[in-house]
């Protein structure tokens, strides 16, 4: 999905300069230097995009903050074209990354669901919508009636009632529904935002500011109701109303959309190797402590996977954490004592803890396993000599020349060893 292709170092170097405009505060610089990288596309450009939207969404908050709501709804509409209304990295990320699916469940599966999962609530509501897409709209809600009156007043169910009521434009009945919604989860926020909508399509503008500003106070990363809010609010101050709205501090990341995350990344890694192939940069504390906490997550589930050990050493040695990144990768090779790539980590990680032993005995046991290449035979050579080992050096810079005979790296070292 993000492409195979190396990333031309002009973008990287523009990329990361992007980012450090971001991180300084300095918003529109970093909108402008983001913009070509974005347009090139592939996880470079995809993530380019997230920074360059959060950039416009700080423009907004700003903006909001200051009573400028004409200039914020500019800013988070661009944002949400950019990167749709998920602003948090997270679940921004699980959304791009989720592979297409194909639903159209038709109504007697989602019956058959219901059967299944009598007391899940969200198996009735898709019953009810199945039900109402198929134009039997009166059993639909009768489904809903039945749902409620089984599992007791679920703010869902008062949700899908409320829509049902306003697909036929009856906002007082809707408001009706979506109320009963709030009364049942005053943490619902997707009650929240129906009912500012149908209190909206009242003419009711000053209901509508209020139920949207709580949406958001539930969800600040939905760069769509962001927009909204600042687009109602603008409605009402042109109407003579004064509006304050007080802007949410930063959420935690979506539980569930670091979940979908840790399932796509254990069925396709590559993912990941992309990650790890990015230029360093200003976020990567945010990006890599992020990606720390999905790996673990799918490490929770399937600890005996030697590939995830050995990607969650290396985002670990991303994040300086040497520590932790070893005891990953000794975890990858015990499962898999013969994990080439795994080894040659473990290699590297001893060299940049001062352990150049352990270095030459790991590199020397992925030889065995079949990294008789060119560049492994140098890198053992190179290490035999930083222990005081020159003959057992030359003999692995002599292998890397046998291997490869243009490797100028390694005659270099057999002129200097016989000076």
């Amino acid at each position: 999905m993000f492409g195979k292709r190396k990333q031309p170092e002009a973008d990287r170097g523009q990329y990361v300069r992007g980012l450090e405009a971001y991180c300084h505060g300095q918003h529109d610089q970093a909108i402008s230097r983001l913009e070509p990288v974005r347009r090139q596309g592939g996880l470079l450009g995809q993530l380019a995009g997230y920074y360059q939207s959060m950039a416009r969404r700080a423009l907004g908050i700003e903006a909001m903050r200051a009573g400028r709501f004409d200039r914020a709804e500019d800013y988070f509409r661009q944002a949400a074209a950019t990167i749709g209304r998920n602003a948090d990295l997270t679940g921004y990320l699980a959304v791009v990354y989720a592979r297409q699916r194909r639903y159209g469940q038709c109504a007697d599966e989602a019956a058959h669901l219901v059967e299944l999962k009598g007391d899940d609530p969200a198996a009735w509501r898709r019953l009810a919508q199945a039900q109402w897409s198929a134009g039997r709209r009166d059993q639909a809600r009768m489904t809903l009636g039945d749902a409620l009156r089984e599992l007791g007043s679920r703010p869902e169910l008062h949700v899908q009632e409320g829509l049902f009521w306003a697909a036929e434009e009856n906002f007082e009945e809707a408001q009706k529904s979506l109320q009963r919604a709030v009364e049942a989860d005053c943490t619902c926020a997707e009650a929240y935002y129906y009912l500012a909508l149908a209190a909206q399509a009242q003419g009711k503008v000053t209901d509508a500011v209020s139920s949207f500003r709580r949406a958001f106070e539930l969800k600040p990363w939905d760069l769509v109701l962001a927009y909204q809010l600042a687009v109602t609010a603008a409605a009402a101050g042109e109407q003579g109303h004064r509006i304050v709205v007080s802007v949410p501090e930063k959420s935690a990341a979506d539980e569930s959309a670091a979940q979908r995350l840790a399932d796509y990344v254990t069925a396709e890694p590559e993912f990941l190797e992309a990650c790890l192939s990015l230029p360093e940069s200003p976020i990567d504390a945010d990006l890599f402590g992020m990606l720390a906490g999905v790996v673990q997550m799918a490490l929770a589930a399937h600890g005996d996977y030697a590939d995830l050990r050995h990607y969650c050493s290396r985002i670990f040695t991303r994040l300086g954490r040497l520590d932790k990144a070893m005891e990953q990768v000794e975890i990858a090779v015990a499962i898999n004592p013969r994990y080439v790539r795994a080894l040659l980590s473990a290699a590297e990680l001893c060299l940049k803890t001062n352990n150049p032993t352990g270095a030459l005995d790991r590199v020397k046991r992925a030889i065995d396993c079949g990294a008789d290449w060119p560049d492994v035979q140098y890198m053992a050579g190179k290490i035999s000599l930083q222990i005081g080992a020159p003959c057992e050096a030359r003999k692995h810079f002599a292998k890397a020349l046998d291997l490869n005979g243009g490797y100028k790296q390694a005659a270099e070292a057999i002129s200097a060893l016989a000076a």
